[in-house]
């Protein structure tokens, strides 16, 4: 079925990122339930992942009680469907409009650092997308301080900046558009890929 679905990738996209957080939903019911994956530091907190998971769910039937009948799926669909759109936009404008790495390249000639700034992009900072994104767009900070509160972010990216003009690494921030056509051109050159290796 996947197969059917790849070399049209780059056009369902967008259309697809409103179903994401309920995929992501759901895979976190069975990823906590799953006991092959879990690692004995965070069998500390699963107790609190399971009960957070347990109130979400909790709160979003209580405000689907207070809708009307006739509006209570719309509401539904279109509350996950505006979280699954925001949350997938960030997460593959971050990543998936930067170059991709060969796999010798990840172990022979880039460190940790090197290997952060090259494979994540931010999304340029402005009140209005700080705000849409939750802090997330400072995607660079937050993978080299995945611990630090999102508020904190954008204090480290001048330091960040400098850091990486100081020693001349790459610092990679683009806009909204320019992230969201970088991520088009990816997965169409993906699905290129893969439609000619099928045909051989």
């Amino acid at each position: 079925m996947v197969g059917y679905l790849i070399p049209y990738q780059h056009y369902y996209f967008p259309i697809f990122t409103p179903f994401l957080k309920l995929i992501w939903s759901l895979q976190s019911v069975f990823w906590l339930n799953d006991k092959t994956t879990q690692n004995k530091s965070y069998e500390r907190s699963l107790i609190y992942e399971k009960g957070t998971l347990i109130l979400h769910w909790i709160l979003v039937i209580i405000f689907l009680y207070h809708v009307p009948n006739t509006y209570k799926l719309f509401a539904f669909m279109l509350s996950e469907g505006i979280g699954g759109a925001g949350i997938a936009l960030v997460v593959f404008m971050n990543h998936y409009a930067c170059e991709k790495l060969h796999d010798e390249e990840f172990t022979k000639e880039h460190s940790f650092l090197t290997l952060q700034l090259l494979t994540t992009k931010n999304m340029t900072p402005g009140v209005i997308v700080d705000w849409l994104c939750g802090g997330l767009n400072y995607q660079i900070e937050h993978h080299l301080f995945p611990t630090m509160p999102r508020h904190k972010l954008s204090k480290v990216r001048p330091i960040i900046m400098d850091f990486c003009k100081k020693h001349n690494l790459p610092y990679q921030t683009d806009d909204f558009i320019t992230c969201f056509w970088a991520v088009e051109a990816q997965l169409k050159e993906v699905a290129e890929a893969f439609s000619k290796t099928k045909r051989q």
